[in-house]
């Protein structure tokens, strides 16, 4: 992992009436995870919210970390009862990304060009929004970032278990390590 941070990797969101809006720039991956989670918890909190529309249409990719804070953030949202999480414009690249690990079983997903007008509007609040750029987090928030998403991500399946079984005893060692 490089120390750099890119500073294209960027999400910018906005709130307007029931809605929350998020627009991800450049790669979704564990870089932007942190601030992500942030404003999901600040949306989950909001009791007016019914929906928060993340946008990825300028997304070119994403990857285990980012994939497993959507799965927690629309678990979270599912235990609310009144709060939705929708992901719209996904690629055929990062849709089969989420659908290899089973986020199609929690999200609503809308490709690009599928996407309903009633969304898209919604969009235009990234317009007037606020920045939540990456940034470099210790090595132990880091870890304890990843080895959420990760432990999230093998609740969805068998198959995800396997796949991340290594990462996650990794991570476990390293946040013993580091703590």
């Amino acid at each position: 992992m490089s120390s750099e941070v890119s500073t294209s990797d960027r999400i910018m969101v906005a709130i307007s009436g029931e809605n929350a809006a998020a627009q991800v720039y450049g790669k979704g991956t564990y870089r932007i995870a942190n601030p992500l989670k942030e404003f999901s918890q600040l949306v989950h909190g909001d009791d007016q919210l019914r929906r928060l529309i993340v946008d990825m249409a300028k997304c070119d990719a994403v990857d285990s970390t980012f994939m497993g804070l959507l799965a927690g953030m629309a678990l979270r949202y599912k235990n609310r009862g009144d709060l939705d999480l929708i992901l719209i414009n996904l690629s055929d690249k990062v849709f089969g990304s989420m659908q290899t690990l089973g986020l199609d079983q929690l999200v609503s997903f809308h490709k690009i060009g599928d996407c309903p007008a009633a969304l898209q509007n919604v969009m235009d609040l990234c317009v007037r929004a606020d920045a939540l750029e990456a940034r470099e987090e210790s090595r132990l928030e880091t870890a304890h970032i990843m080895l959420e998403a990760h432990e999230t991500l093998t609740d969805l399946g068998e198959g995800n278990k396997m796949r991340f079984q290594d990462v996650i005893s990794y991570l476990k060692d390293r946040v013993k390590r580091d703590s």
